[in-house]
């Protein structure tokens, strides 16, 4: 478990082992994954599953729970760049 901070975006990426859950403690986000636009805010979480290409963008601070235990090597990051969202 950590504690993140974004204002700004985040480009394409998956995780290959680990679900990943964002809970929002500040302000807004919205998630792209695989093609699904999903918004959250203060007090909402979202669940991604392992292996889902996801993106994401807002102006928040948040709870990043990996399960299992987060392990670097198992990040995929895209080049690939969100639009002007």
């Amino acid at each position: 478990m950590v504690r993140t901070h974004l204002n700004g975006k985040h480009p394409f990426m998956k995780n290959i082992s680990s679900n990943r859950t964002y809970y929002l403690l500040e302000g807004s986000a919205t998630f792209i994954l695989e093609e699904e636009k999903i918004k959250i805010e203060k007090g909402e979480m979202l669940v991604i599953p392992k292996n889902t290409k996801y993106a994401f963008y807002g102006k928040f601070d948040a709870i990043l729970v990996d399960c299992p235990t987060f392990n670097p090597k198992d990040d995929i990051i895209y080049k690939e760049e969100l639009k002007n969202e």
